[in-house]
C-alpha cells in the first residue's frame, strides 16, 4: 500500500471517529439540555476537542515516520475533517428531519427570542428572516452545503495543521513523546 492511500485510510478512520465523538456530544447535549442546544459554551467546548483530536492524531502520525511532509499532514487533516462532516451531516439531518423535527421550531423559537432582545435594544430585525435563515441553514440542502462550505474552509487551518507538524528527518524527532518542532 502506497504512502498516500495510507494517509487517506488514516485521515478517513480518523474522521469517521471524530465524526462519531461529535454525534456522541450533540445526542448528550441534546438529553441533558434540549433547549439549549445551540449552546454557545457547549459549540466552543465542541470545536476545541474536535481541534484536538485532530492536532492528536497529526502528532501520533508524525512519531511513526522519519519525514513527514506538510502535504501529508494536509491530507491527513483534510480528510478527517471531510469524514467527520459527513457523519455529522447525516445526524443533523436524521435529528431535525426525522429523530426530533420539534427541534427545528424550538431553535427558531429560541432563535426569534434572543433577536426580539435585541431589537428592544434599537436593533432592527426581520424575525420572517431570521426563520427562514434557520429553514435554509437546516434543510437538506442547507446542510450540504455546509459541508462543502466547511471544506473550503477546512482547507486553510489543515494546511497550516500540515505546515506545523512537518519534519524532514529522524534526528529532529529524537525526542518521540515532545510536541512538534516548526521547521525552518
Amino acid at each position: 500500500m502506497n504512502l498516500q492511500r495510507k494517509h487517506i485510510d488514516t485521515g478517513l478512520k480518523k474522521g469517521l471517529l471524530l465524526g462519531g465523538v461529535m454525534v456522541i456530544l450533540h445526542l448528550l447535549n441534546h438529553l441533558i439540555a434540549p433547549q439549549d442546544y445551540m449552546n454557545t459554551t457547549f459549540r466552543v467546548s465542541s470545536l476545541i476537542i474536535w481541534w484536538g483530536l485532530i492536532v492528536y492524531t497529526l502528532w501520533e502520525e508524525r512519531k511513526m515516520v522519519a519525514t513527514f511532509h506538510t502535504k501529508e499532514g494536509l491530507l491527513i487533516a483534510l480528510v478527517m475533517m471531510v469524514g467527520s462532516s459527513v457523519i455529522e451531516f447525516a445526524y443533523h439531518y436524521l435529528m431535525f428531519h426525522v429523530i426530533d423535527p420539534d427541534l427545528l421550531d424550538q431553535l427558531k423559537t429560541r432563535a426569534v427570542d434572543e433577536f426580539n432582545g435585541l431589537k428592544k435594544m434599537g436593533m432592527d430585525i426581520d424575525e420572517a428572516e431570521i426563520i427562514n435563515s434557520i429553514d435554509q441553514l437546516y434543510s437538506p440542502s442547507g446542510l450540504i452545503k455546509s459541508v462543502f462550505t466547511g471544506i473550503v474552509i477546512y482547507l486553510l487551518p489543515a494546511l497550516g495543521l500540515g505546515y506545523a507538524f512537518r519534519k524532514n528527518t529522524q534526528e529532529q524527532d529524537s525526542h518521540k513523546g515532545s510536541p512538534p518542532t516548526i521547521v525552518k
